[in-house]
């Protein structure tokens, strides 16, 4: 299995988070001004891909075996380039820091990008200081952890979305893309079951 971990160019995550997801990557890429934070916890970055528009380091100063320089004017984000290069060299796992920030549209893309690693079958996953996102179609199974707080958020009209394990289950409920009745559950098992219809959101978060 490979694991990849991608560091984008919005809010870094904690030292500890890092090292907890970095421990056991085989692949670190850096888009853009995600280099930043890697140069500074002096780790060895794979690929360091992006227009360069944000990054403050001199990359003429980058030991990176593979610099990956796009245009500015381009129609994909360093972060959308990024997946396709986790994907290209074949990963099966990808987790992605730095993709939550200040800047709500490049947020709420980089959690839809999901669905190109959902959709070419890798296991991938956004998480910042306090939450971790994954695109689901079907059935997961999610251990309980640190996070207080599970949240089921379906894309479409008419999911049917079943959860158990969790303080309040639903079985076969059918709700909508604007409804907000599954925010704010939480897992008081082991595991909790999701099981929805179409793509859903599901997102594991503290305070």
């Amino acid at each position: 299995m490979i694991n990849t971990v991608i560091v984008a160019g919005g809010k870094f995550p904690k030292d500890d988070i890092f090292n907890e997801v970095a421990k056991n990557a085989d692949y670190i890429i850096a888009a853009d001004s995600g280099y930043d934070y890697l140069i500074k916890q002096n780790v060895k970055v794979n690929y360091l891909i992006g227009d360069f528009d944000s990054i403050e380091y001199d990359i003429t100063k980058v030991k990176t075996p593979d610099i990956i320089q796009f245009p500015k004017e381009k129609d994909f984000t360093d972060l959308h380039i990024a997946i396709n290069k986790a994907i290209e060299i074949g990963s099966n796992k990808v987790t992605i820091l730095g993709a939550t920030g200040t800047r709500l549209d490049h947020t709420i893309t980089n959690i839809f990008l999901l669905k190109i690693l959902f959709d070419s079958g890798i296991n991938g996953k956004i998480i910042d200081d306090n939450n971790e996102v994954m695109l689901v179609n079907g059935k997961v199974e999610i251990l309980k952890t640190h996070y207080k707080y599970l949240s089921v958020i379906p894309l479409s009209d008419n999911t049917e979305v079943n959860i158990s394990g969790v303080k309040y289950p639903l079985k076969n409920k059918r709700v909508s893309f604007n409804d907000s009745l599954c925010i704010s559950n939480e897992i008081n098992e082991k595991t909790a079951t999701v099981e929805v219809s179409s793509y859903s959101l599901v997102i594991q978060s503290n305070d």
